[in-house]
């Protein structure tokens, strides 16, 4: 009951500032004997999940998985939305969308599969304080798969914050995060060597990315922009000139192709 009203109050949080009426959910309810009922509504009362009207009420730990579908929202469309650099948005379709449904988050479910999205956006779109909260919010609904992956946006989030103590720490808790993904892992470890003025060593954590990792669409983008940033403090104003250029034509009208200009502001051509 503890657990219940902790993911009540960070549901809460996470709900405020919305406005308008939030959307509504359906829910399969897949009992561990296999049967299976979709529902426009859950209810649970007493430790006991209420199906056909009630007429039908089961024990929650017979519950083996309830899958939320969402009006407005699907995993395409989070791929998508992520894609165009939609982060704001997509951030708040999936918050209006998975309010209803976050006080069951104590069932086993998918709300895991649109939280790691949620959580994705608030990263690209500079939330990093709600990072830590859906990274927190993932922990708490035991979506395992995904703990991990939430946990290094979190470190990430913390680096950018410019809190570079706790950053570290919590990256020494991950035991083995290249298994999860190891350009996002070199790119942490570069903005650690970066930030203790060891330039060499984040290139050589940058050229592991752009070496073994370069097909890695969400990661290798920003690893560009921070290898520009770096030959641009140490000087290499031509090696930095190039990378821009390549930031410009690689990704021509995004945010990365305007970090590009940026790069390219003080430096003579």
């Amino acid at each position: 009951m503890k657990r219940m009203k902790t993911i009540l109050t960070v549901a809460t949080l996470l709900a405020m500032g919305l406005m308008g009426a939030q959307a509504a959910f359906r829910a399969k309810v897949i009992l561990t004997s296999g049967a299976n009922w979709t529902v426009n509504k859950l209810v649970v009362q007493d430790g006991l999940i209420l199906l056909e009207g009630g007429q039908i009420k089961m024990p929650t730990m017979n519950v083996q998985m309830v899958e939320f579908t969402f009006g407005t929202v699907n995993i395409e469309k989070c791929e998508q939305m992520l894609r165009e650099g939609e982060y704001d948005k997509l951030n708040e379709l999936l918050k209006s969308n998975l309010m209803p449904a976050l006080p069951f988050g104590y069932l086993p479910s998918n709300l895991g599969d649109y939280l790691i999205w949620q959580l994705r956006a608030q990263y690209w779109g500079e939330k990093y304080e709600e990072v830590a909260g859906t990274a927190k919010l993932i922990n708490m609904i035991k979506a395992d798969k995904y703990a991990a992956e939430a946990h290094m946006y979190h470190v990430v989030a913390l680096i950018d914050g410019d809190k570079l103590e706790e950053a570290e720490a919590a990256f020494k808790e991950l035991e083995n995060p290249d298994e999860m993904s190891p350009a996002m892992s070199e790119y942490i470890r570069a903005r650690f060597a970066e930030k203790n003025k060891n330039y060499r060593e984040a290139l050589l954590h940058i050229s592991n990315v752009v070496a073994f990792h370069s097909r890695d669409t969400e990661w290798m983008p920003v690893v560009t922009v921070f290898e520009g940033q770096i030959y641009k403090k140490t000087g290499y104003l031509e090696a930095a000139k190039n990378v821009a250029e390549e930031l410009i034509l690689g990704y021509p009208d995004t945010r990365w192709s305007r970090e590009g200009e940026k790069l390219k502001e003080g430096i003579k051509e």
